[in-house]
């Protein structure tokens, strides 16, 4: 996968792809990551403009971030490369969508500084708006490296246990199930048994049991998402049952 990210500040990504998974992927070759800075393509022109109208602030011009967009267009050698910008307009985040991307052979994401971008690039530039929630930040770059992790964890080779993946929160709109470890007594609290037993099913039934739970306890919204099995529907009555009190 070819990533590029345009950005006034590609400093602050020198240490997030020196480290952790988006190194990994880098260095494995799972992806390939570039990133552009507008900078490069003063000339003429100011780095930012005034916006017309009574509108304080400014905005990152026109020419300069259209010819970053055409050039690191070029530098993926796909006609086809995605344009995606951060924007509080655009399409809540979700697990979705981070799927959605995964499918583009190349995608250049666009981080946004000072009031936003002209209006007119989104018309013949942008392909896709997505929004991290309804707040602000001074700059997409931040966003960017969550939204980057997200994507990379999921391609291949990149994480040492795929079942780490495939057993996320939101992978299938439930929440993770709780997790334990050493030692098997914390204040007074014991670790459940189904998790002691040498018995895959029960550890099975036992996590799709706690993770309908959880969503059901947590993000209840969550079950409009998707239609459940008979044998689910019992696990999610069972840990009803057996967690009343606390419901």
């Amino acid at each position: 996968m070819w990533i590029g990210i345009i950005t006034i500040f590609p400093e602050m990504f020198v240490t997030v792809s020196n480290y952790g998974i988006l190194s990994k992927a880098i260095k494995n070759g799972s992806i390939k990551f570039f990133l552009f800075n507008p900078r490069y393509f003063i000339k003429k022109f100011f780095l930012n403009c005034k916006p017309y109208g009574d509108i304080p602030g400014v905005l990152l011009s026109v020419d300069i971030l259209k010819n970053a967009i055409n050039y690191a267009k070029l530098e993926s050698s796909n006609v086809d490369t995605k344009v995606v910008y951060l924007s509080p307009k655009g399409t809540l985040i979700n697990q979705n969508v981070i799927s959605n991307i995964l499918s583009y052979k190349s995608v250049i994401f666009i981080s946004g500084r000072y009031e936003g971008i002209d209006e007119r690039l989104f018309n013949f530039f942008i392909d896709e708006e997505i929004s991290f929630g309804d707040f602000i930040f001074s700059g997409g770059e931040n966003i960017l490296f969550l939204l980057l992790d997200s994507i990379v964890r999921l391609l291949p080779n990149v994480l040492g246990n795929i079942n780490s993946v495939i057993n996320d929160s939101f992978i299938d709109y439930v929440l993770d199930a709780p997790h334990y470890t050493k030692p098997k007594l914390v204040y007074n609290v014991k670790i459940p048994k189904n998790l002691l037993f040498c018995n895959n099913l029960l550890i099975k039934d036992w996590n799709i049991k706690y993770k309908l739970g959880c969503t059901f306890f947590k993000r209840r919204e969550l079950f409009n998402k998707f239609k459940m099995s008979k044998i689910k529907y019992m696990l999610l009555r069972n840990f009803i049952l057996e967690n009343r009190e606390v419901l």
